[in-house]
Formats: structure tokens, C-alpha cells, sequence
């Protein structure tokens, strides 16, 4: 890989394959192409950077290998759970505070002074 080039630039150009196939690879429990074991190094390096900034470094970001037809509801529920219920929980502080300093979301990300009546 070149420097300043991102892994999946690389692989696409490489392979000449598009991001559905390339996708299919890195989902793909047996696939061990340097390429995609880089991906999927930079995926999990992205998950934990993410996990960590909103101070949650104790959530494992590790790649899973399910098949569709193996996924049921419990799969993958303890860490999507966990995972749902601390953003949850973070949207609530969030929104008691806003409501605390008489702030309303606009639905644009930002924040504007509650009207006064």
C-alpha cells in the first residue's frame, strides 16, 4: 500500500473489484488477503478509537464471523445491547441538560434558546 492511499482504495485498485465485492471479502470468514486482514485491522483500530473517546475502552471491537442464515436475535445482542443502552443513557444526560440550560434541538444537530410564554 502507498502511503497517504487508504486500504480501501488499495484493495478496490488492486483487485479491480468494487466495494459490494470487496464487502463480501472482508465479511468473509476464510478470506486472509493481506488487504483485507488490513481492513479489517483498520476497522477494528476505528471501533476502538470511537469506543474509547466516548470513554467505553472495555467493549471489545474484535471481527465476528456469523453467517446470514446463522444470525438470530441473539447473536450479537449482549454487545449491540450494551453498546444501544450507554447511548441511550448518554442522550438522556444530553437532553436533561439541554432542557436544564433551556436549550431545544432544531433537528440540524444544533441547539437554539427555548421560547419564552
Amino acid at each position: 500500500m502507498l502511503p497517504g492511499m487508504s486500504a480501501r482504495t488499495w484493495c478496490a485498485g488492486t483487485a479491480s473489484e468494487g466495494l459490494a465485492w470487496t464487502c463480501n471479502r472482508f465479511q468473509g470468514p476464510v478470506e486472509n488477503a493481506r488487504e483485507i486482514v488490513t481492513l479489517r485491522s483498520l476497522r477494528a483500530g476505528m471501533g476502538g478509537a470511537v469506543l474509547d473517546a466516548y470513554g467505553w475502552p472495555d467493549i471489545p471491537t474484535d471481527w465476528e464471523f456469523v453467517l446470514d442464515h446463522e444470525i438470530d436475535a441473539e447473536s450479537r445482542a449482549p454487545r449491540r445491547s450494551r453498546v444501544s443502552g450507554l447511548l441511550l443513557e448518554l442522550n438522556g444526560q444530553r437532553a436533561a441538560r439541554e432542557a436544564r440550560l433551556g436549550k431545544v434541538a432544531t433537528g440540524a444537530g444544533r441547539e437554539t434558546e427555548r421560547p419564552s410564554g
